[in-house]
């Protein structure tokens, strides 16, 4: 089960990837605010394999030769794990099925 959330206008970004017991949650906006939860998907681990902390304590991924900062980096690692999940390129992902919800009071309900 997956659960993403990718938000241009404020650059942020979610995702929750339940997998049997095990779960793996990353969260976060531009210049500001990041976590992560629970074991880290392949995709992670792949990005973070190339990357370090600089002097100000933020991870810097290492891409293509390039550095970029987590709130840089966190919706394609979203949206990466997304097309990981779905086995589709992100050109395909507007053809699949979805269900949507919106919160209210602290409770989801379907935005049908």
């Amino acid at each position: 089960l997956l659960a993403a959330l990718l938000h241009s206008v404020t650059n942020s970004y979610g995702m929750c990837l339940k997998n049997g017991s095990g779960n793996s949650i990353i969260w976060g906006h531009s210049g500001g605010f990041h976590w992560s939860r629970g074991k880290r998907t392949p995709i992670e681990m792949k990005y973070l394999e190339h990357s370090y902390v600089n002097s100000d304590n933020e991870v810097i991924y290492l891409v293509d030769g390039n550095e970029f900062t987590q709130d840089q980096i966190g919706e394609d690692i979203v949206l990466w794990n997304v097309e990981h999940f779905t086995g589709k390129s992100s050109g395909e992902l507007f053809d699949l099925e979805a269900q949507v919800f919106k919160v209210s009071d602290e409770h989801l309900i379907q935005d049908l």
